[in-house]
C-alpha cells in the first residue's frame, strides 16, 4: 500500500500508513524469518572421516566451505 501510495506520487510515512490500515482493518502480509536448515544442539556433531586439515602456512593457500545451506 505504501509503495503504491509513493508511485501515485503521495508524500506518506510508512507507519501512518500503517496506522491507518491496522483502523480500517486490512492486513499486510508478514514476511516470514528465513528458516535454517541447521539447529545447533539436536544431535551430534558428525566425525570427520576426511581427516580435514585446514591450518596453512600462507594466507589464501586453503579455502573451506559448508554445505548445509545448499
Amino acid at each position: 500500500m505504501f509503495i503504491e501510495l509513493v508511485r501515485a506520487g503521495w508524500r506518506v510515512s510508512v507507519n501512518t500508513v500503517a496506522k491507518v490500515m491496522a483502523e480500517l482493518g486490512p492486513a499486510g502480509r508478514k514476511i516470514r524469518g528465513r528458516r535454517s536448515l541447521t539447529r545447533p544442539g539436536r544431535r551430534a556433531a558428525a566425525p570427520d572421516f576426511v581427516h580435514r586439515d585446514v591450518t596453512a602456512e600462507e594466507p589464501d593457500l586453503v579455502w573451506v566451505g559448508d554445505l548445509t545451506e545448499i
